[in-house]
């Protein structure tokens, strides 16, 4: 379980590194900026969730395959909960980011959520 939770582990480095570099650049030379607080913040978040979130996948491989699926189910629901959750106090006071960083959390997540879904099926596949 440890060698592929280390596989998982670099794949996500990989990617976390890929859109944080798109995006930086976006909030540098984009329409839209955010706030560097707020957009390390965004990232780290997500990233920390996907990183804790997965190893409940990685368990039911190992554990009930025949689950593993709805495993994947359940962790992105909760992950889902969660960045709800996290985003609530960042909403709730109108202030003049507040819409921009909301959607921005949701591509962000989005792509988060199609790279451990890809991962997923892949190794459902094997």
């Amino acid at each position: 379980m440890m060698v592929d939770f280390y596989k998982f582990l670099f794949q996500l480095v990989r990617a976390f590194l890929f859109i944080f570099g798109l995006h930086y650049l976006f909030n540098q030379f984009g329409p839209f900026p955010l706030p560097n607080s707020l957009f390390y913040t965004l990232h780290l978040f997500l990233f920390l969730a996907s990183l804790f979130m997965y190893p409940v996948v990685l368990f039911a491989f190992r554990k009930v395959f025949d689950r593993a699926g709805f495993a994947f189910l359940a962790s992105s629901i909760f992950k889902m909960l969660l960045s709800w959750i996290f985003l609530i106090p960042f909403l709730l006071p109108k202030q003049d980011y507040s819409q921009n960083f909301a959607l921005q959390f949701c591509i962000v997540f989005s792509y988060y959520l199609v790279f451990e879904s890809v991962i997923t099926i892949r190794k459902l596949n094997n």
